[in-house]
C-alpha cells in the first residue's frame, strides 16, 4: 500500500502545491482520498485508475479548502457512469455540509447521481472500521472541529495525517509510534492557537518515537524558511521531508 500526493499547500496557495490532500492506495486496502479542497479534483483526474476506483473520501474537517473539491467529483463521477458506493467520513455535521456544497453547485445533484453516497460522522477518540482498515481520530486545536486520523492497514503498520491545528495531548498520543506522520506546519513560529508550527512540532517529536514525518499544509508566506529548516535538520533520527505533489510515498 502506498500514499499519493495530491498537494500539500494552504487554503490560498499559488505557489502550485494545491491544497493538502492524500490518497491511499493499494492491492490490499482501500482507496481513500484525505481531504478534497477546491484544487484538488483537476490533480486528483491526474490519476484516473485511482480516481475511479476511490472507495471512501476522509474529511479532516468542513473548512472549503478541505471539502470544497467534492461536488465537482461527484458531478465527474456521474459523467463517468459510477456505480459504487461512495463514503465520506467527517466530523458531525459533514453530511450537512456536504450537501449544501453540492446543491449551492450544482443543484439537485443527489437526484441525478447514479450512486450511493454514505456519510458516517465521527467523534474524538472515534474508532472505525472501514473494509480493512482502522480509522481513529482525535481533536487537534483548529478553529473549527479538527479530527486528525491514525490509519492502521495492517495490525503493525499505520500512518497518521494531522489535517489543520495545533498539537493537543489527544493528537500527541495518537500519533504516537507511527510509521508516518503527515502533519500541517504553516508557519516557523508560533502564530496564534490553531495552527502548528516548526518549534511545536520539533518539541513533540523526541517523545514520539516517529521517524518519518512530511511537513503539510504549509504558508505560502513561510515556504522558503521551512524549506530550508527542513533541509538544515535531516538527520538519522528523524527523517523530515516535505512531500512534493506526485509523490508516492511508502512506509
Amino acid at each position: 500500500m502506498k500514499l499519493l500526493t495530491i498537494g500539500t499547500g494552504e487554503a490560498f496557495d499559488d505557489l502550485g502545491l494545491g491544497n493538502t490532500s492524500f490518497l491511499l492506495f493499494g492491492k490490499s486496502v482501500p482507496t481513500v482520498l484525505f481531504d478534497c479542497g477546491y484544487q484538488i479534483p483537476e490533480r486528483l483526474w491526474q490519476h484516473p485508475k485511482h480516481c475511479m476506483k476511490l472507495d471512501a473520501v476522509y474529511l479532516t474537517h468542513l473548512h472549503g479548502d478541505h471539502t470544497m473539491g467534492l461536488p465537482p467529483l461527484f458531478i465527474r463521477f456521474f459523467e463517468e457512469g459510477r456505480k459504487n458506493k461512495l463514503t465520506i467520513f467527517g466530523p458531525r455535521g459533514t453530511q450537512e455540509h456536504v450537501t449544501a456544497l453540492a446543491e449551492l453547485a450544482y443543484s439537485s445533484i443527489f437526484h441525478k447521481i447514479t450512486f450511493p453516497i454514505e456519510f458516517v460522522e465521527l467523534c474524538c477518540d472515534h474508532e472505525v472500521v472501514f473494509k480493512n482498515i482502522r480509522l481513529c481520530s482525535a481533536h487537534s486545536s483548529h478553529s473549527r472541529e479538527n479530527l486528525s486520523v491514525r490509519v492502521w492497514v495492517s495490525q503493525t503498520k499505520s500512518f497518521a495525517i494531522s489535517g489543520d491545528g495545533a498539537l493537543t495531548e489527544s493528537t500527541m498520543h495518537l500519533f504516537k509510534g507511527t510509521d508516518l506522520l503527515l502533519h500541517e506546519v504553516f508557519s516557523p513560529k508560533p502564530a496564534g492557537l490553531y495552527h502548528c508550527d516548526l518549534e511545536m512540532l520539533m518539541d513533540y517529536l523526541p517523545v514520539a518515537g516517529i521517524k518519518k514525518i512530511g511537513v503539510t499544509h504549509i504558508s505560502r508566506k513561510h515556504i522558503k524558511e521551512i524549506r530550508s529548516f527542513v533541509f538544515a535538520h535531516r538527520s538519522k533520527e528523524y527523517q523530515l521531508f516535505i512531500p512534493k505533489p506526485g509523490e508516492v510515498l511508502g512506509f
